[in-house]
């Protein structure tokens, strides 16, 4: 049987405004809080106290571990909120691209020697670059990285990368949270994919319970990084 051609990929928008909501992301976390309240509810039965009780601090708990899940990737990554003018090169591509979407964040500078990013919630958005980022990639890919990670949190992507953390056994709930369609997303606004086809191809790629956080990571929730920089490759 002859093969089929593989489809044309599909170009951005390149006048469209940036993603704002993520309706996916929202219906798996509420599927998930209902899940975990008949779980309680169920396990508060089989301890013979009140169930609306067991519900109560199931979620409790659980939603408290939630809520820090950002900010405890931040200090286990060692990243330090960046003082002004301490690292000018970031901070120029941060501070324009920033007030452009209009996300709120902060951002964040870690020691790794090697090319990493992630965002996620500290309080606020937080967007953190790792030292050898900083120093290692051009402006242009600089910028990619810091568009795609802004856009991830004005979609809700960031969200649901930190409710897969926080529930890594419902992690396939959460859908993906980052694949082609945020990297179209990101050059649709720098209008130059070959910066974030070359920040993918260097950047460290993530492993382990916090993975889904970082630009390139191997877990459920992310395409896998050849694959992405194919769908970057034709446009």
């Amino acid at each position: 049987m002859e093969a089929r051609p593989a489809p044309a990929p599909t170009l951005p928008d390149w006048e469209a405004p940036p993603p704002s909501s993520s309706w996916p992301g929202v219906f798996a976390t509420g599927a998930a809080w209902v899940a975990l309240a008949v779980l309680g509810w169920l396990l508060a039965d089989a301890l013979g106290v009140p169930a609306p009780l067991g519900a109560g601090i199931v979620i409790l708990v659980l939603a408290l571990d939630l809520l820090t899940q950002g900010r405890r990737a931040l200090r286990r990554a060692g990243a330090r909120p960046v003082a002004k003018g301490s690292s000018p090169r970031v901070e120029n591509v941060f501070r324009g691209t920033e007030e452009r979407l209009e996300a709120g964040a902060r951002l964040y500078v870690f020691p790794s020697p090697e090319p990493e990013a992630l965002v996620c919630h500290s309080g606020a958005p937080a967007v953190a670059v790792s030292q050898g980022l900083v120093e290692g990639f051009s402006r242009t890919e600089m910028e990619a990285v810091v568009v795609h990670c802004l856009l991830r949190l004005r979609s809700g992507g960031a969200r649901r990368a930190e409710l897969a953390c926080h529930l890594r056994w419902l992690a396939p709930a959460a859908g993906t949270v980052v694949g082609p369609h945020e990297d179209v997303c990101a050059v649709a606004l720098t209008r130059y994919p070959p910066a974030l086809v070359s920040a993918l191809r260097r950047s460290k790629e993530a492993a382990g319970g916090r993975a889904p956080l970082y630009l390139v990571a191997r877990h459920p929730c992310h395409v896998a990084r050849d694959e992405r920089i194919a769908a970057l490759a034709d446009l």
